[in-house]
């Protein structure tokens, strides 16, 4: 998954620019998503939140020793 975790930085476009400037910004942005989402698949929330469990358990587990 090549999600950004910053997205705050994704939004600066958006910043100081007319109506019409940060629709396109928008739809462009929108259109790059649905590109990487074609190009490197999709996940789905459960299957975010197995893996999430899966390495908090991990962590505990050796935590414990």
């Amino acid at each position: 998954m090549a999600t950004d975790p910053h997205p705050a930085s994704n939004l600066e476009g958006f910043a100081d620019k007319s109506p019409e400037d940060r629709r396109r910004a928008f739809m462009a942005m929108l259109r790059e998503a649905e590109q990487e989402a074609n190009r490197d698949g999709t996940v789905t929330l459960d299957e975010v939140l197995a893996e999430a469990d899966r390495i908090i358990a991990e962590a505990e587990q050796r935590q414990r020793g």
